[in-house]
């Protein structure tokens, strides 16, 4: 007969056995790319976090208050750092990290409540139900998200050296309390509650706080715990014990709040009554339980819309919300069920912070938030069905078969949901959907949309995004990008000057319309724009670049000479302004410096045929034709249709009187630019030269077609016309 396994071999099976689940319920999430939803703001486009674990970037973590964020959480920047320092951006081993981190919040969850219940199958189904869930794919698949794994790490390690406070006491373990928490909190300030949870562990399940009779009398039962030396602590001295963690609460709701509000992420009381509030608020904690039990329609962002609730919903939440807060107390005082009022009230407690009291962002909810609440759910749900199922026979074997297959269940549907996490178009494709009335969605599936060229569909979506809110001004942002894009240049104007009516993002919209501008060729307009923009950001050298780049293309090349002289001398090393420099310097003849500043160039890992072209120019200015040659080759090797560097050589061919391959070359740089007469005049010269009349005939007609006073190419016509007629009449 072989030998039972033990208790800790068991434990170690099942760890092994939820992390397993676990990865392959979520593994394709590592094939997921970055998504253009935050993950810009956390990691893609931040060069503090892209710049790996520095002294900067670190000082950077702990002082910014990102604009994008509205939140101070240094730990979480230091994580996406340090993911960056070892993976730059391949976005494969952050989905991975984030997946490693709900992977161990998964056990410590387990070990937390084995230890704390001393009940094994009950621990395993709150552990796997957190681990599975598809409410959970948002906070592991979405790479901004990393504060809600990252902070349930904290949350968990904290209960966990909270029970063995509680167990030994200790000045030491307590520490380790305060610092889990503080860690925590810096990863991510939801976990303001946290002090209260622990007040209701003291009630359940270590039975800290006003114990039953017979637990005085007899000891605590497994997983009960007692104040070391059997004293039993007083409320009061609950109280003061969590003072430190407290006071942690405090200071972090309290720089949330103004950071949050400064940022503007925060609906002021008048634009969202509190009745309002308080409607959504009592909606959303019954919805949230009805997504538990029936995962669909799950979606990145649920629209704020309080005025289309049926009140029949609003009536239906509030009473069921107070029969079951009624149910937890007389569960919990008549029949000593203390597990229901310990898990309902936190699932209703940790929730406070993101159900919409303090209106914080668009959202009317969020998958993201149920990360831990949801763990107070499914304790009612364990604890209750071990409770009510103990009369029936073999009722372990029946619980065992029914939540393994409610587990394989969750476990399918939560590999479908990461699907969705894929990219930009699946996500928001989705979201759109499953939802209604969604603009902020409708808005970022149409600018997917564009990204990937669908432009009629893209169109279709921004513009439902302003049907349902026409004064959303990224709706206008975004339908301008789309009309530039497609040339459409006076209703990309139109749009951009809309959304700079409704007051957001003035600095980046009034750089877009400068491009607008800049590309239907208004170039003073142009300028005036970028003017505007250096007024809100003197600092700024790409819009200085922008604009020596319109001086320079409107011939003002002194006044183009001094914004370029300002960026190298605030950076260097920058090729392109280099470039321009070296462009302006061979214009005025300089061109021994011109040819510098092309060198410069070069070395600051400038690579154009543009710039090859140009610097064989100066060196045919200089005499020296051979080396000019080798960097008209070097710009067709670039860009072999290159037009300009094509004629050249061609010219250059024709003084060696090699016109085979001068034909070449201009017939090349035709397939590159076909307006352009000089070469069609260029290509006739060498047909002319070699007695091939019709062909020079059709190009010098072709070359005064395209630049009618053409002079050159109009005599060249009539002396071909004239040599023809004196081949004929012989």
């Amino acid at each position: 007969m072989s030998k039972p396994l033990s208790e800790n071999a068991v434990i170690v099976l099942i760890c092994a056995g939820l992390a397993a689940a676990t990865f392959i319920a979520f593994e394709e999430v590592r094939h997921n790319g970055f998504v253009n939803y935050d993950d810009t703001v956390y990691v893609t486009q931040n060069e503090h976090v892209r710049a790996g674990i520095t002294r900067e970037s670190v000082y950077w973590a702990f002082t910014s208050r990102h604009e994008g964020t509205g939140n101070w959480h240094p730990v979480t920047w230091l994580s996406h750092m340090l993911d960056c320092q070892l993976f730059d951006l391949e976005s494969y081993w952050h989905h991975l990290t984030n997946l490693l981190f709900h992977i161990a919040n998964a056990m410590l969850l387990f070990w937390i409540m084995r230890r704390m219940t001393g009940a094994l199958w009950p621990s395993v189904f709150v552990a796997a139900v957190f681990a599975l869930h598809p409410q959970r794919v948002e906070s592991v698949a979405w790479l901004a998200e990393r504060k809600d794994v990252l902070s349930g790490f904290f949350w968990l390690l904290t209960i966990a050296a909270y029970t063995r406070y509680t167990a030994g006491g200790g000045l030491w373990r307590y520490m380790a309390v305060v610092v889990s928490f503080a860690l925590g909190l810096m990863a991510k300030p939801m976990l303001v509650t946290l002090p209260f949870v622990l007040l209701i562990l003291d009630y359940w399940p270590l039975y800290r706080l006003r114990p039953d009779r017979k637990v005085l009398q007899k000891g605590p039962r497994s997983g009960e715990s007692l104040q070391p030396g059997g004293q039993t602590p007083t409320l009061r001295f609950l109280l003061i014990e969590k003072i430190p963690l407290f006071i942690l609460t405090a200071v972090s709701c309290v720089a949330t709040f103004i950071i949050q509000r400064s940022h503007g992420a925060m609906v002021e009381g008048f634009h969202l009554p509190l009745n309002i509030r308080l409607i959504n608020a009592s909606v959303s904690y019954v919805q949230y339980i009805v997504k538990m039990f029936w995962p669909t329609g799950l979606a990145v962002l649920y629209p704020y819309n309080p005025g289309m609730i049926p009140a029949w919903q609003v009536a239906g939440a509030f009473l069921l919300l107070l029969f079951v807060t009624a149910g937890a107390i007389y569960a919990s005082i008549r029949l000593k069920h203390r597990w229901f009022l310990a898990g309902w009230l936190w699932y209703i407690g940790t929730m406070v912070p993101v159900i919409g009291l303090v209106q914080v962002g668009s959202q009317s909810m969020a998958d993201r938030y149920t990360y831990i609440p949801m763990v107070g759910v499914s304790i009612i749900i364990a604890w209750g069905a071990a409770q009510l199922s103990r009369k029936w026979p073999y009722y372990d074997i029946r619980l065992g078969i029914v939540g393994s297959i409610l587990l394989l269940v969750l476990a399918v549907c939560t590999r479908f949901q990461v699907l969705h996490w894929r990219n930009d178009l699946a996500l928001f494709g989705r979201a759109v959907a499953v939802t209604k009335n969604n603009c902020t969605m409708h808005k970022c599936y149409g600018v997917a949309l564009l990204e990937a060229g669908r432009f009629d569909e893209a169109e279709v979506n921004l513009t439902e995004s302003l049907r349902i809110k026409p004064d959303y001004a990224d709706g206008h942002e975004s339908l301008g990008l789309l009309y530039h894009k497609q040339e459409r240049f006076d209703e990309a104007i139109a749009s951009y000057q809309e959304a700079l009516r409704l007051g957001k993002r003035v600095k980046a919209i009034t750089f877009r319309l400068a491009e607008v501008y800049a590309d239907d060729d208004r170039f003073e307009l142009a300028i005036d724009n970028y003017l505007k923009v250096l007024e809100l950001q003197p600092d700024s050298v790409d819009t200085r670049f922008k604009i020596g780049v319109l001086l320079f293309k409107q011939g003002k090349y002194d006044q183009a000479m001094d914004y370029f002289q300002y960026i190298v001398s605030e950076r260097p090393g920058s090729g392109q302004t280099l470039y321009y420099i070296g462009q302006i310097r061979a214009w005025k003849g300089e061109f021994d410096r011109a040819i510098e500043d092309f060198d410069k160039a070069i070395d600051a890992g400038v690579r154009s045929a543009d710039l090859c072209n140009n610097y064989a120019i100066a060196l045919i200015s200089q005499g020296k034709s051979d080396l000019a040659a080798v960097k008209w080759q070097e710009a067709l090797l670039l860009k072999p249709e290159h037009a300009d560097a094509n004629r050249n050589m061609g010219l250059i061919m024709v003084q060696q009187q090699n016109y085979d391959e001068a034909i070449e070359y201009f017939s090349q740089a035709l397939s590159g630019k076909e307006d352009f007469p000089q070469i069609y005049n260029d290509l006739g010269s060498v047909y002319l030269h070699t007695g091939e009349y019709d062909l020079a005939i059709a190009n010098f007609r072709q070359a005064i077609k395209l630049k009618p006073d053409y002079s050159e190419a109009t005599a060249n016509l009539k002396k071909a016309i004239q040599r023809q007629d004196n081949t004929l009449s012989r």
